[in-house]
């Protein structure tokens, strides 16, 4: 059933539902959250709330006994009302990281008077953490998953994703209004990747969860991927498959690489085998650092500076300025640059990126070309520590260069030669904040 497809951000509403009658496919314009999370059958609904509520912050829909005669709870439901932080009635303020796949979330006890192992929703999580670290899988295959809402405001919740639980600990809180302390528990959750799936949740694996007439195998048909790679892994998976919004930035290989058989292939090896050998390798800084000024020069105004000699080069391999703005409120940026002339089907080594961006200074940017392509794991290391890193790849150099050869009226090797005897006279040991003197 398509429509029971949760899209992360998605907003829902969830009126009050107190009496009989028609559960609602749409209200007020928005998804019903009941009609999406119910059953056809359930559609139409006797005294009492729908099956699946949102009406704690740590829900907890009733277990059903499998045809495999085990146990288990369906699903535990996350819901945190950030509009309500500080209250009397949450006194704790909740940070939602989705898009690194973190939550820090506070458990449900309120007063100094309470046991914050007792309290009915801190006692599901820490059973629920138990379940969840354990080292066989199946317990994990059993264990309820974590479905995460934020309410904006009474009647609306907008869908977080899923995931398990990473950490539990106690601690000391003071309430906002009337100052007393308690101890409560806070919780670590790791949001889980929903890639394979579009980013899309199917409710229909939380409905077979809540069927007593299959078997808890049998309800992974519809689980993301994520969840069951963790159930064969365990706890040592959650990084790797932990949701990043970063994969949702990077850069295929295909779009990378030019097409086999094409003019720009043709091309790029030229370029690539008119440096055979690693002495000769060096001088591919010249072209690099032509093509960064090009694609620089595209969004700026950029001055080429010079060349590192072979050696003492620390690791950059060329220099220059990007300027940005004009007159009085311009800035002006100091640009390294890294060369890497290598095999067109072989990733660029990230420990040569990490060099780059190690030499990078606050207000610098640095800039890596090279005639192969970068992974997706480089890629999602600069997007998310946000380094101020241009990749220009394989593909970009033959774009350049192709627009030169057809300015210029020149062939591939003529211009290379041109590039090649400007080599010599752009080396140069020199500070890069010179730059900023000229």
């Amino acid at each position: 059933m398509k429509d029971k497809i949760l899209r992360i951000d998605e907003v829902f509403r969830v009126p009050s539902q107190k009496s009989g009658g028609v559960i609602l496919d749409k209200v007020d314009g928005l998804r019903n959250h009941y009609h999406v999370t119910s059953r056809p059958d359930e559609y139409v609904v006797g005294e009492g709330d729908p099956t699946i509520g949102l009406g704690a912050g740590i829900n907890t829909p009733a277990e059903v006994r499998g045809s495999d005669g085990l146990i288990r709870r369906p699903a535990i439901i996350i819901r945190s009302s950030p509009h309500k932080s500080g209250s009397h009635q949450t006194p704790w303020r909740d940070n939602f990281d989705i898009d690194n796949g973190h939550i820090h979330y506070f458990g449900d006890t309120k007063t100094a008077g309470e046991t914050p192992e007792l309290t009915r929703g801190n006692k599901e999580l820490l059973a629920l953490f138990d379940q969840h670290h354990s080292d066989d899988p199946v317990v994990r295959e059993k264990a309820a998953p974590l479905i995460f809402y934020l309410s904006p405001k009474t009647g609306y919740a907008i869908f977080k994703g899923y995931g398990v639980i990473r950490s539990a600990s106690r601690v000391v809180q003071r309430h906002s209004q009337t100052g007393e302390t308690f101890t409560n528990y806070v919780f670590d959750f790791t949001v889980l990747g929903l890639e394979q799936e579009g980013d899309g949740f199917d409710w229909n694996w939380i409905l077979d969860r809540r069927d007593p007439s299959i078997s808890v195998k049998e309800t992974l048909k519809n689980a993301p991927l994520s969840w069951k790679t963790w159930i064969k892994e365990g706890h040592s998976s959650l990084d790797k498959l932990k949701r990043k919004v970063s994969k949702f930035l990077v850069t295929s290989k295909s779009d990378q690489v030019v097409s086999p058989g094409s003019d720009s292939e043709i091309l790029l090896k030229a370029i690539y085998h008119y440096y055979p050998t690693n002495q000769k390798k060096k001088r591919f800084e010249g072209l690099a650092a032509f093509v960064a000024s090009k694609v620089l020069n595209e969004t700026g105004e950029y001055e080429a500076g010079w060349i590192s000699p072979g050696s003492g080069d620390k690791g950059i391999d060329f220099y220059g300025v990007l300027t940005v703005g004009k007159g009085f409120g311009k800035a002006r940026m100091i640009v390294l640059g890294q060369a890497k002339c290598e095999k067109l089907n072989s990733p660029t080594s990230g420990t040569h990126v990490a060099r780059t961006v190690a030499r990078l200074k606050r207000g610098w940017l640095g800039v890596y070309v090279t005639t192969s392509y970068f992974s997706n794991h480089v890629q999602e290391e600069i997007i998310e520590d946000s380094y101020p890193l241009v990749l220009i790849n394989g593909k970009k150099i033959a774009e350049v260069v192709a627009k030169e050869l057809f300015d210029r009226r020149l062939t591939v090797d003529e211009f290379l030669d041109w590039v090649d005897a400007e080599y010599e006279g752009q080396l140069a040991s020199r500070r890069p904040e010179e730059l900023l003197l000229s």
